[in-house]
């Protein structure tokens, strides 16, 4: 009998509780032996940046109120969150999918969702790696516009070549975790409860295993409220100073 791979329920909240929802997912949640997936929305126009980015540039860059931008815990860019589709997957370390690199697991989701967008009739694909190969080294600038500088393996909208899906990750002993993005607004035609429906179904072939609909814990609220202390805090948005150990 295929194991679990567990679906949380829908949020739709600020940038902040939703960054510190996906961290709690990644290290706090009970059964954390299963793969678990959860679509989320935002309470209001925000932007989310990667948790190496320098906050003043950020707000340079953006113009935006402080109180709309939040740091994630992942790496990556700055990422403009109110007409996206976004979602996070959290993969245990015991999982066969953790035994190959963050790359793989980058190119084998988004493969999911190119493949799931041709169901729907949208052509994409996947930005080639450049010439020499494509193993993920550091890169020696941190990136800026998330949808502006499109990297190997981001999802390609062929009609206008444009970035219109990407992700971030995060990799510690408590396992992996993969937040994306999905921009919507160059996709005005696609039904996004059967897209939904489709990528979980190759995310369950890829993971062997079967989606199973999960509640959140009778303690979640209770137990993210650190994280979300965290989240909204000045240190943690200017300087990323962590008020939780990390695991």
């Amino acid at each position: 009998m295929p194991d679990s791979f567990l679906i949380l329920p829908f949020l739709r909240e600020s940038a902040a509780v939703n960054m510190a929802t996906d961290l709690w997912l990644f290290q706090e949640y009970p059964d954390a032996s299963l793969p678990r997936f959860r679509r989320f929305d935002w309470d209001r126009p925000s932007v989310t940046f990667g948790y190496g980015q320098d906050f003043s540039w950020v707000l340079e860059e953006t113009k935006c109120a402080e109180i709309d931008l939040c740091r994630r815990p992942t790496g990556g860019g700055i990422v403009k969150h109110g007409e996206d589709w976004t979602y996070s997957l959290v993969f245990p370390p015991s999982h066969p999918v953790c035994e190959g690199s963050a790359s793989e697991v980058y190119l084998y989701v988004h493969r999911a969702i190119s493949v799931s967008f041709a169901k729907c009739g949208v052509d994409t694909v996947l930005l080639p790696c450049k010439e020499g190969g494509c193993s993920f080294t550091p890169r020696k600038v941190i990136p800026g516009q998330c949808f502006l500088e499109p990297v190997a393996r981001d999802v390609i909208l062929s009609a206008t070549n444009s970035k219109i899906a990407g992700a971030a990750i995060k990799r510690t002993r408590a396992g992996l975790l993969l937040q994306g993005t999905i921009d919507m607004r160059a996709l005005p035609d696609v039904n996004w409860n059967f897209f939904e429906t489709l990528f979980l179904a190759e995310l369950s072939a890829y993971l062997g295993a079967e989606p199973e609909l999960a509640e959140w814990p009778q303690s979640f609220e209770l137990s993210r409220k650190p994280y979300v202390e965290q989240f909204t805090s000045t240190g943690w948005l200017r300087e990323r100073k962590a008020t939780l150990s990390r695991k």
